[in-house]
């Protein structure tokens, strides 16, 4: 990618000026429109640490000149290794109980996953255009509508949310470093708690890595709900449902049992797109659902009315 007529870079460790500079080198002597340069920055991942080189090549043929005579330098752009994306399926028995924060359902596997800049649908389109089923390393898209759930409903798809561990394992793979930050990943369950034309608004469910709700301090143990499988007498006989919550538990009826220690975590709700990578796996029995969703306005009430 050659620059010609007035427009030509600086390479400068100091940043970028829209203002015309002549070095002693004139092989290397480039000028620099800010504006230009700050589009070319921002067209990559990486951001300004990561922009692009320039230089001159100088064992290849003069290229075009620029205003002064000099030679326009030659954009060098770095090209990313991208790995090839692949699913792995994940394989569910009749004696596996469901993890809340390891959902079910397809997951990407561990290096496999591809760094790309795909069209969105602010655009190439709105959700209406997405009706059928897509599937490839830039889109997964199921083509469902709002017809497709009910309150209730225990979903399952992809979470994502800035990383907040100081010193995370450098090999876990759900870490991914983007150009806003580092975020971690991974597929989640929650439970639809109302659904609109195009999204639904669901709150997630935890276990705290099998440590459960008595891991929580008590000052916030008012912001969680234990969940109980309504089966859970028959699927753990002589164990009773053990709950370290402030409040009565949720019951749920899933495919696959909940493990004991999942909650629902009442302040933390999540919009979804009724149209992307969900599955239904479970849902609420009706009379959790109105506990549940009475939780929900109690605690949304007592934020609402904090001092000013």
């Amino acid at each position: 990618m050659v620059f010609n007529g007035k427009d030509a870079v600086q390479n400068s460790a100091s940043g970028v000026t829209s203002k015309q500079t002549t070095t002693t080198n004139r092989a290397s002597t480039v000028w620099v429109d800010a504006q230009k340069r700050a589009v070319l920055q921002n067209s990559f991942q990486g951001g300004p640490s990561h922009a692009a080189s320039l230089r001159v090549p100088t064992n290849t043929p003069r290229g075009p000149r620029g205003p002064r005579g000099q030679q326009v330098p030659t954009l060098v752009v770095p090209t990313p290794s991208i790995p090839t994306s692949g699913l792995a399926n994940m394989a569910l028995g009749s004696a596996v109980s469901y993890n809340p924060s390891m959902a079910p359902a397809a997951t990407l596997a561990p290096g496999q996953i591809a760094r790309s800049r795909a069209p969105t649908m602010a655009s190439q389109g709105t959700q209406a255009t997405y009706r059928g089923v897509i599937r490839n390393q830039n889109c997964i898209l199921l083509g469902q509508t709002k017809a497709n759930f009910k309150k209730g409903d225990i979903i399952c798809t992809p979470y994502h949310q800035p990383n907040l561990v100081p010193n995370p394992d450098p090999n876990d793979f759900r870490l991914t470093r983007t150009c806003e930050g580092p975020v971690y990943s991974k597929r989640r369950m929650l439970v639809v708690l109302m659904i609109y034309e195009q999204t639904m608004y669901c709150l997630p469910l935890y276990t705290w890595s099998g440590r459960g709700l008595g891991s929580r301090p008590a000052w916030l143990k008012k912001e969680y709900v234990a969940m109980k499988n309504a089966q859970h007498e028959k699927l753990y006989p002589g164990e009773p449902f053990v709950n370290d919550g402030v409040h009565d538990e949720i019951e749920v009826i899933c495919r696959h049992p909940v493990k004991v220690q999942t909650t629902i975590q009442l302040t933390g709700g999540v919009k979804v797109d009724c149209c992307g990578d969900v599955n239904t796996v479970g849902r609420l029995t009706q009379t959790g659902y109105k506990r549940l969703m009475a939780l929900w306005q109690k605690v949304n009430e007592d934020a609402k009315n904090a001092p000013w």
